[in-house]
């Protein structure tokens, strides 16, 4: 008896006082912890505490991995281009071209405050590294809660600690993988909005799939309505993706995503009404290009929203929902006024002169640059997918890519919630990808590419879900064969 008490007690330490209410048992050959085990306590294993909550323990790792290699690679004082611009909007509090950037120079403002160290741009560059190592964060913590959706059925994996490891390992890996994309790493080091919109978008995708699993917790789809509203205030095109978001929503819930397909068939003729009677104060003659898209935004909007009515037999069921998530897109976009407010006191970045209103729609409707010109035609558009696949090859790789095939090899064996994610995930993508190359029509000279290829980080994070689904596949297969292994030996 005191040889077993002996074994049991460096266990203490991991049970407490429930130590103490352990019977002696002697069953022989049998260890201390299966003897545990069996009186209904589960032992600690190594890192029990950090697999409990892969998400976090993802997130957490990332970032941290993420962010250090920046801090290590920053500028250290203003670089080219246009961080002088921004440098000096963000110190201010200003407003720089156009559209404005209201929200990241309102946190580029608190950041230059709450870090008194160095120069401005230095303090910029360091807030460009904390906002962009977080959206890889949140990229990875996203994949780790996809495994969650992929791994409730998987007969090889059902111990919570080979779960969590599988979860952290994929998410951990495409997390940096989209944190050293050359586009994303370049612009992490110095003054600039994108990583803050990478950031909000990536927001706007966790907080979907957190909808995506418990469907009746509508406050996530809120959330993510709100922050999408946000993150369009700091670049125009994450406008490309807004079809796409709503696909996703209706493979989630088909009459929340039929009534907003219905606000689109409503709303965009109100706006071209507007705009060619001469209502809102802009130049309409600067924007053939977008009334172009606009015009096959609003004919697929009229066609899934009849589809959907037909299916589910009613329309408008879900209004109130919808009614929300437009209101709290509208909120989102009302950060616009804070460029005429800042404007009235005349800072030294004071584009546009938004206190005016016709200085107010030059700001938010890209004024001061070229009119969109999309693809002319079939021909012209292919061409310009064929870039945008050459740009994701060299940012990504291309073994990601294969990577992001192997779910529809393993297809059936993935769960009904989980195939219905990466469906709506690959649609969202989809749209995202079409609208954006009808919007950027990238040319193949390397200067065009080079403008272009950071816009495109942002359908890559619903491209890494993917990647990181294929990942957890294939590691879901190889522990299959080991585990079937050792049941032969």
């Amino acid at each position: 008896m005191p040889q077993l008490r002996a074994k049991v007690y460096p266990l203490r330490a991991c049970f407490g006082d429930r130590a103490n209410s352990l019977p002696d048992i002697q069953i022989p050959g049998v260890s201390a912890c299966v003897k545990w085990s069996m009186c209904g306590f589960k032992p600690v294993r190594p890192f029990a505490k950090i697999v409990a909550h892969p998400d976090v323990a993802t997130f957490c790792l990332t970032t941290t991995i993420a962010l250090a290699v920046y801090l290590a690679t920053i500028g250290p004082n203003l670089t080219l281009e246009t961080a002088g611009i921004f440098s000096t909007g963000a110190m201010y509090g200003g407003v720089p071209h156009p559209p404005g950037f209201p929200v990241w120079t309102i946190s580029g403002w608190m950041f230059i405050k709450l870090l008194p160290v160095s120069n401005i741009a230095f303090r910029l560059g360091v807030a460009s590294a904390f906002t962009a190592s977080c959206a890889c964060g949140l990229i990875a913590a996203t994949v780790s809660g996809t495994g969650k959706l992929l791994l409730l059925k998987t007969a090889s994996l059902r111990d919570d600690h080979g779960i969590g490891l599988v979860r952290l390992f994929a998410g951990t890996v495409v997390g940096t993988l989209m944190a050293f994309e050359s586009s994303v790493w370049a612009r992490a080091l110095i003054a600039d909005p994108w990583p803050l919109t990478l950031l909000l978008f990536a927001f706007v995708i966790f907080f979907l799939q957190k909808w995506c699993i418990a469907p009746e917790r509508k406050r996530w789809l809120y959330a993510a309505a709100f922050l999408y509203g946000l993150a369009v205030t700091n670049s125009y095109s994450l406008l490309a993706a807004a079809v796409g978001l709503q696909l996703l929503i209706a493979f989630i819930n088909p009459k929340i995503g039929r009534d907003l397909f219905f606000v689109n068939v409503i709303a965009l003729p109100i706006i071209w009404y507007a705009d060619r009677s001469g209502r809102l104060d802009w130049s309409s003659s600067h924007h053939h290009g977008v009334n172009r898209i606009g015009y096959w935004i609003w004919c697929a909007s009229v066609t899934v929203c009849i589809v959907l009515t037909i299916r589910q037999r009613g329309i408008l069921t879900e209004w109130k929902a919808a009614s929300a998530i437009s209101f709290l897109l509208a909120l989102g976009l009302a950060v616009f006024l804070y460029g005429p407010v800042v404007s009235m006191a005349n800072p030294p970045m004071n584009w546009a002169y938004s206190r005016t209103t016709p200085g107010f729609f030059h700001l938010i409707t890209r004024g001061q640059f070229e009119e969109i010109h999309p693809p002319s035609g079939l021909i012209a558009f292919a061409k310009a997918l064929w870039i945008y696949f050459r740009i994701t090859g060299s940012q990504l790789g291309y073994l990601p890519l294969i990577v992001a095939a192997c779910p529809a090899l393993f297809w059936k064996q993935i769960p009904i919630k989980g195939r219905s994610w990466l469906l709506s995930c690959l649609a969202a993508q989809a749209c995202f990808v079409l609208l954006l190359t009808a919007v950027l029509a990238p040319q193949s000279d390397q200067e065009s590419i080079r403008l272009v290829e950071a816009f495109y980080t942002a359908p890559h994070q619903l491209l890494a879900i993917w990647v990181g689904t294929g990942i957890i596949l294939c590691c879901q297969v190889n522990l299959r064969k080991k585990n079937t292994g050792a049941a032969g030996e």
